[in-house]
């Protein structure tokens, strides 16, 4: 499952990356991917 969080954490980073990524992208991200984490 650590390799799942990190590839997750790696893909979030890239997205945030990209240039058409608006400045709200992380945080919206992250709480996705925490939410989806706290309902494993």
């Amino acid at each position: 499952m650590r390799s799942d969080v990190f590839a997750l954490i790696s893909a979030v980073a890239w997205a945030v990356e990209q240039e058409s990524a608006d400045p709200d992208t992380a945080d919206r991200l992250l709480s996705i991917m925490m939410e989806g984490l706290r309902r494993r």
